[in-house]
């Protein structure tokens, strides 16, 4: 695995289970909506 995937990951798992429950479910569809405010498709 490239090191910079298992710094990825690392980070990830920094993250506490009740703040990746508040992410909303289609973030990754809707990137754009979240980063940049366009209307979601």
């Amino acid at each position: 695995m490239p090191r910079i995937a298992r710094i990825a990951q690392r980070l990830g798992r920094m993250i506490p289970d009740e703040e990746l429950r508040r992410m909303p479910k289609d973030l990754s569809s809707q990137i754009d909506h979240y980063v940049y405010g366009t209307p979601k498709r």
